[in-house]
C-alpha cells in the first residue's frame, strides 16, 4: 500500500551518514585481513610473537622469516590504507550529496516565497490565474516533475469529487495529461484516501507500489510518482494539491513534502482571497453603476421639481394677491368666507411648494447659506409673531428665551435659522393640545472668534415611540400615517430641518416620551464680530401660570444680594426658606434636621463658589446623609463641562444665574408638586421697584471696598479668596443691571480659575473703573436715610433708647418674614447681645429662630 507521510515526521540527522561511511571503511579494512593468503596468515604469529624460534636452516631460515614478515606487514598496510581511502571517499561523497540537498531545499523555499510575493501583490502586473500558474511552474521545474495541479471539492451526481481547477504541465507532461476539464477524482473509488485526506494526511508514493485499486484510480493520468496533499479552508476540507512525475519514478524528501505543504496552504488562501476580491469588485461595480444611475435620476428629478416649483409659485402668488384685493371690496359674507378659504389653502399650498423646492435644492447640493450679521432676539420675536395665533387658538402657553450675547454679533444665515425654528415650533404646536411650548437658546461655548449656541424646542404634546423617532427625519414620512389626514403636512418639514442644521455644521437630536412630550435640540457654532452694543437682551414671552407650593427650601448662598433675590422669589410661591452662608453650614443644617426627626428639606439650592466649603464639597456629604432631598446647582457657570461636574458630584439639576421668575418656576415644578396656581397674564413677573431699590442699597454697602479686598487677596497670594470676591461681584453687578462691571469681574474670575493668578493689569484697571462708575451712578439713586441719626454710647455701641427704637421697627418685619428686616443688620451689630439675632437673620431664618432671639434681646435690654 501507499506510504503515508504525516506532517509531524522528522528528518534523520545528516551526521548519521558520515558515521555510517566511517564504519564501512573500518569494516573493509577488517575484511582485508580476513581474506589474507595463508602464508601471510601463518606469518602473523611469528610477526607478532614475543620470542624468536630457533631455525634448523640457519641463515637461510632467518632470511625467509625476515622476508615473510616484511611481506605480511606490507600486505596488511596496503589493505588498511585501501580501506581508509575508500572510507574517506565515501564520506566525502555523502557530505556533498547532503549539501546539494540543502541547496535544493533552500531553492525550493526561495521559489515558494517568490510565488507568494507575486500572488499576494496587488502591483504584480499579472492577473491572478497567470500569477498562480507561473508560481506552480517554478515549483514544478525546480522539482523536475511534469504536473502541478490544484483540485477543488464539488458535489457531482450526489457524490463528493475533486475537480481540477488550476494546472501546470511540463512539455513532456502535456503529451500525457488528459484535458483539464476531464480531470475529476471521485473519492468513492478510493474511500481510504478520502478518510486520510479528511484527517489531514498526505499521500506520497511511486505508482508501481500502489495497490491495484489505487493504480486504477490514477491510471488515466500516466503517473509514475505522485504527491497528493489535502487542502483546508476555514477548517473545512476544500480540495487537493498534487505533484506528479509522469516520465520516471522518483522519491520526494521529507523537506520537499513539508515545503510543498506550506506552499499549498498559501495557494488555497490566495485563491480564496482572489474569489472574495472578485466578488467585492463585482458588487462595487454594480453599486457604482446603480449610484451613477441614481445620481442622474436624482439630478434630473431635482431640476424638474425646481423648475416646476418656480412655475407654480408665480400663479399661486397671483391667486393669493387677487384674493386679498377682492377682500377689500364690497362683498357679501358668503363671498368673503370663500375668499378667506382660498387664501388659507393657497398659503398652505405655497408652503408645500416651498418645502419641495428646498428639498430639491438640498438633494442637488444647490442650497447656499448666507453668512451675515444676525440677531437671535429679532428671529425669536418674528417666530413668536407667526405662531402665536395658532398657540392661542389651541390654548397653549408659549415661553421664549434667548441668552444674551454681550459685545458680539453672530454671523450666519438668519433666514434658514428662522425656517428651522418655525418648522420645529409648528410641529410642537401641531402635536400639542394642552400645556406649553418653549423655545430657548443658550451659549455653550465662546472664544475670541466663535460662539456656540444650543437651541431647544420643547412641547407637552403626544410624544413619539423609538420607532417613530427613527422614521420622522425621512422625506415624506410622519410619525403616524394617520397624521396626514388628522394634522396635515407633507412630511418634509423635519427632513428639511435636519438637512439645514447639518449644512450649518450641527446635528438635530430628539428626545420624546409618548403622552409626555418631545424635545428637539441642536448646536450651531457661529463666527462672531465685535459690536458696540453692550447691553444684553433677553427675550421672554410667557403665558404661564404661577405655581404655589408648600414646603421648606434650604438655600446655600454666601452673596447677600443673591440671598435676598432668591428669598423673595421663593417666598412669593409659598415656600419657607432657610439660608446657609456656606456649604458647611448647609451640611450641618441637613444633619441637624435629620437628627431631630424633622421632615427633610423639600429641595436644596446649592451655590458652587462659597467660603469655608463650596457646593462641590458639600453635596457629597449631604447625599451621604440620605435624606432624599434633591440638590439643585445655582450658578452662573453653565458650560457643558461645568454641568457634567455638577452632575458627577450628585446635583440633579441646575438654575442659571441670573434667573427669571419663569426659569425658577420651571425648575421648582420639575422637583415639587404645586398645590395651587394663579393666572399671570402678559410677561414674566419681575422684581418690583422696591426690591430693586433694596438690591442697589445692598450693592453699595457690600462693594464700597470690594476692589481693595480683591487687590489685598492677590497681594497675599490667596487666589481662592480673590476668585470668590470676583465671583460675588460679578453676580451682584448682574442683579443691579451693571453688565459691563459684571463682564469685568468675570474676566478677573476666569483669570483666577484653578488657583493660578493669570490676572493682567489691564483687567484690574477695567474692574476698578467699572466698579467706580457703578458706585457713582447709584450714589444719587438711593435717597438719604429718613431715620434720625441714633445716639451712640461712649464705647461705640448703640445706646439703649436708640436700640429699642430700632427693635420696635424690626419686630413687625420679623413676624411677617419680610426680608426688608435685613436693612437693620448694621445697626443690630452695634447692639450688645445681638449676635444670635444677627446670625439667624443673615441665614434668613426669620421664624421662629430670629423672632425668638429678638424676644430674648428685648428682655435683656428692658431689664437693664
Amino acid at each position: 500500500m501507499a506510504r503515508i507521510i504525516r506532517r509531524n515526521d522528522s528528518a534523520a540527522g545528516s551526521n548519521k551518514k558520515g558515521i555510517i561511511a566511517r564504519l564501512c571503511g573500518i569494516g573493509l579494512a577488517i575484511g582485508c585481513l580476513v581474506l589474507l593468503p595463508g602464508t601471510a596468515r601463518a606469518a602473523l604469529p611469528v610477526l607478532f610473537s614475543a620470542e624468536q624460534q630457533p631455525s634448523n636452516n640457519g641463515m637461510a631460515s632467518s632470511i625467509w622469516e625476515s622476508d615473510l614478515q616484511y611481506a605480511a606487514v606490507l600486505i596488511i598496510l596496503a589493505f588498511v590504507g585501501a580501506g581508509l581511502i575508500l572510507s574517506l571517499l565515501l564520506n566525502r561523497f555523502t557530505d556533498k550529496k547532503h549539501v546539494e540537498q540543502i541547496k535544493k531545499r533552500d531553492r525550493l523555499i526561495s521559489t515558494v516565497n517568490n510565488v507568494a510575493s507575486v500572488m499576494l501583490s496587488e502591483n504584480s502586473g499579472m492577473d491572478f490565474t497567470a500569477s498562480l500558474k507561473s508560481g506552480m511552474g517554478l515549483m514544478g521545474q525546480l522539482l523536475n516533475v511534469d504536473r502541478v495541479h490544484i483540485l477543488q471539492n464539488e458535489m457531482i451526481d450526489g457524490e463528493l469529487c475533486a475537480v481540477q481547477k488550476h494546472v501546470w504541465l511540463s512539455e513532456a507532461g502535456s503529451h500525457k495529461a488528459p484535458p483539464s476539464n476531464e480531470v475529476i477524482y471521485r473519492y468513492s473509488i478510493a474511500p481510504e484516501w478520502r478518510d486520510k485526506f479528511i484527517k489531514g494526511e498526505s499521500i506520497c508514493n511511486q505508482f508501481a507500489v500502489l495497490s491495484l485499486q489505487e493504480q486504477n484510480f490514477l491510471s488515466c493520468h500516466h503517473v509514475k510518482s505522485m504527491v497528493l496533499m489535502p487542502l483546508f479552508l476555514h477548517d473545512e476540507f476544500w480540495g487537493l494539491f498534487g505533484i506528479d512525475a509522469c516520465m520516471e519514478e522518483r522519491m520526494f524528501t521529507e523537506d520537499e513534502i513539508n515545503i510543498l505543504h506550506s506552499a499549498s496552504l498559501m495557494m488555497v488562501n490566495a485563491i480564496n482571497i482572489n474569489a472574495m476580491t472578485q466578488s467585492l469588485q463585482a458588487t462595487a461595480n454594480q453599486l457604482e453603476a446603480a449610484l451613477l444611475e441614481a445620481n442622474y435620476a436624482s439630478t434630473a428629478k431635482s431640476a424638474f421639481i425646481a423648475n416646476l416649483s418656480h412655475e407654480i409659485r408665480t400663479p399661486m402668488n397671483s391667486i393669493i394677491g387677487f384674493s386679498e384685493l377682492a377682500m377689500d371690496g364690497n362683498i357679501t359674507p358668503e363671498t368673503k368666507e370663500y375668499l378667506e378659504n382660498i387664501i388659507k389653502n393657497s398659503n398652505w399650498l405655497l408652503t408645500i411648494i416651498n418645502d419641495i423646492l428646498d428639498m430639491s435644492k438640498i438633494e442637488a447640493n444647490k442650497m447656499v447659506l448666507e453668512n451675515v450679521p444676525l440677531d437671535l432676539h429679532d428671529i425669536f420675536v418674528h417666530c413668536q409673531t407667526l405662531i402665536l395665533p395658532k398657540a392661542i387658538e389651541k390654548g397653549l402657553i408659549l415661553h421664549f428665551y434667548a441668552e444674551p450675547v454681550i459685545g458680539k454679533k453672530l454671523l450666519g444665515d438668519p433666514t434658514r435659522i428662522h425656517q428651522i425654528l418655525i418648522n420645529l415650533l409648528s410641529n410642537a404646536i401641531k402635536f400639542s393640545n394642552i400645556g406649553a411650548v418653549k423655545l430657548s437658546s443658550f451659549i455653550t461655548n465662546m472664544d475670541e472668534d466663535t460662539c456656540t449656541v444650543c437651541f431647544e424646542v420643547r412641547d407637552s404634546g403626544i410624544g413619539m415611540t423609538a420607532q417613530q423617532i427613527e422614521d420622522i427625519f425621512k422625506p415624506f414620512t410622519q410619525a403616524d400615517g394617520s397624521t396626514t389626514r388628522k394634522h396635515g403636512g407633507t412630511g418634509l418639514g423635519l427632513s428639511i430641518t435636519k438637512n439645514l442644521v447639518e449644512l450649518m455644521g450641527g446635528h438635530l437630536s430628539v428626545e420624546s416620551t409618548v403622552k409626555v412630550g418631545s424635545k428637539f435640540s441642536f448646536e450651531l457654532t457661529f463666527d462672531t464680530m465685535e459690536t458696540l452694543d453692550t447691553e444684553p437682551f433677553q427675550t421672554v414671552f410667557v403665558e404661564l401660570e404661577k405655581p404655589m407650593f408648600e414646603g421648606t427650601v434650604l438655600v446655600c448662598e454666601d452673596n447677600v444680594m443673591n440671598q435676598r433675590v432668591i428669598f423673595e422669589h421663593l417666598q412669593r410661591v409659598g415656600l419657607n426658606v432657610e439660608m446657609a452662608n456656606n456649604g458647611k453650614i448647609g451640611v450641618d443644617r441637613v444633619r441637624s434636621r435629620k437628627e431631630a426627626g424633622l421632615k427633610p428639606y423639600d429641595i436644596i439650592l446649592m451655590d458652587i463658589h462659597m467660603p469655608v466649603m463650596d457646593g462641590l464639597e458639600a453635596v457629597p456629604l449631604i447625599i451621604e446623609l440620605d435624606t432624599g432631598a434633591p440638590v439643585i446647582a445655582t450658578t452662573a457657570n453653565i458650560m457643558t463641562d461645568d454641568l457634567n461636574l455638577y452632575k458627577e458630584s450628585g446635583m440633579i439639576d441646575y438654575l442659571a444665574k441670573p434667573f427669571t421668575t419663569q426659569e425658577l418656576w420651571r425648575c421648582l415644578l420639575r422637583h415639587l408638586v404645586p398645590i395651587d396656581a394663579v393666572q399671570q397674564n402678559g410677561y414674566a413677573m419681575e422684581l418690583d421697584e422696591e426690591l430693586k431699590k433694596q438690591l442697589v442699597t445692598t450693592f453699595l454697602k457690600e462693594n464700597q471696598t470690594r476692589y481693595a479686598q480683591i487687590t489685598a487677596a492677590l497681594s497675599a497670594g490667596d487666589m481662592t479668596l480673590a476668585h470668590r470676591l470676583a465671583h460675588n461681584l460679578k453676580n451682584s453687578a448682574s442683579l443691579v443691571e451693571k453688565q459691563e462691571l459684571s463682564k469685568a469681574a468675570q474676566a478677573v474670575e476666569s483669570a483666577l480659575t484653578g488657583g493660578v493668578n493669570a490676572v493682567m493689569d489691564e483687567q484690574m484697571r477695567t474692574l476698578n473703573n467699572e466698579l467706580t462708575a457703578a458706585l457713582a451712578a447709584f450714589d444719587t439713586f438711593i435717597p438719604l436715610a429718613e431715620s434720625v441719626p441714633l445716639k451712640e454710647s461712649s464705647n461705640g455701641l448703640m445706646g439703649l433708647q436708640a436700640s429699642l427704637a430700632i427693635l420696635d421697627k424690626l419686630k413687625p418685619l420679623l413676624k411677617s418674614g419680610n426680608p426688608e428686616c435685613l436693612d437693620f443688620i448694621d445697626e443690630l451689630k452695634r447692639m450688645r447681645g445681638s449676635e444670635k439675632l444677627v446670625e439667624y437673620m443673615e441665614a434668613f431664618r426669620f421664624r421662629p429662630e430670629a423672632l425668638g432671639a429678638f424676644e430674648t434681646l428685648m428682655r435683656e435690654l428692658e431689664g437693664t
